[in-house]
């Protein structure tokens, strides 16, 4: 039961629908993808292209797995912030 209070679990689950919604193709010009994924945002910068490639030579899987990735990684830190928060 508390794994689902967890911001770990949460974001993680609206990061999954979101890609699962730009993977079924209702998002066609990934606008709600780019919106609420910080690490295309990066991927979209000019210094990313000329120092890595541009985004459309990576694969929109790898872009799946990385925003996923992303939000997991900041639901854990929210949750051991507020762990910390409680304990004191």
């Amino acid at each position: 039961m508390a794994r689902i209070k967890s911001f770990t679990f949460w974001l993680t689950c609206v990061a999954m629908l979101i890609c699962l919604y730009n993977w079924s193709g209702a998002d066609d010009k990934s606008l709600l993808f780019f919106l609420t994924s910080p690490p295309f945002w990066i991927m979209e910068t000019n210094w990313f292209v000329e120092m890595f490639t541009h985004p459309s030579n990576i694969p929109m899987w790898v872009k799946y797995g990385v925003t996923i990735l992303f939000w997991a990684v900041i639901g854990t830190g929210l949750d051991r912030l507020l762990l910390k928060r409680k304990t004191r």
